[in-house]
């Protein structure tokens, strides 16, 4: 229910914490059997982030992140790390380092990741950093952020 969609880590109380997120969209109108022409995630940073320094989306020193395709089941409002599903390396998406403090990322190449979603296996989509090391963050808008056009959004052309 949170209006950010995070990768981080980070320190709070003295103990570092890392977050990762997931995201899942419907994909139940594309018949299984449907060949994916391409599949194009748009996440836009978020102008007041809730975690990290309150103040950037993007900071750290390394924040390049992965976008990985989630492999079992998990159930939104009780995931937590220790309960997390299984993700795969398999056409993961590496997004590089940014120095920006707001950097909305348009239209990324998701089409492997989709294309191994249909049918049964649609679980979503997890965020992470590449190197979970303190201090590092990337904040998207989730789907819970007030401004509907900041909202995650996946297109999708198959035939």
């Amino acid at each position: 229910n949170s209006p950010d969609f995070v990768c981080a880590a980070w320190t709070m109380g003295g103990s570092n914490i890392s977050s990762r997120s997931i995201v899942k969209f419907d994909l139940s109108s594309i018949p299984s059997n449907a060949s994916i022409l391409t599949a194009k995630l748009t996440l836009y940073s978020n102008p007041t982030p809730l975690m990290g320094d309150l103040i950037n989306a993007n900071s750290g020193s390394n924040n390049a992140m992965y976008i990985q395709r989630v492999t079992s089941n998990w159930i939104p409002n009780s995931t937590v790390w220790l309960n997390q599903p299984s993700t795969t390396t398999s056409d993961q998406v590496l997004i590089p380092h940014t120095t920006q403090s707001m950097l909305d990322l348009p239209d990324i190449d998701v089409k492997n990741l989709i294309s191994g979603m249909l049918g049964n296996n649609n679980f979503g989509l997890l965020i992470k950093l590449q190197n979970e090391i303190a201090y590092n963050i990337r904040d998207f808008c989730s789907s819970k952020y007030s401004n509907s056009a900041k909202r995650p959004t996946l297109i999708i052309t198959y035939q």
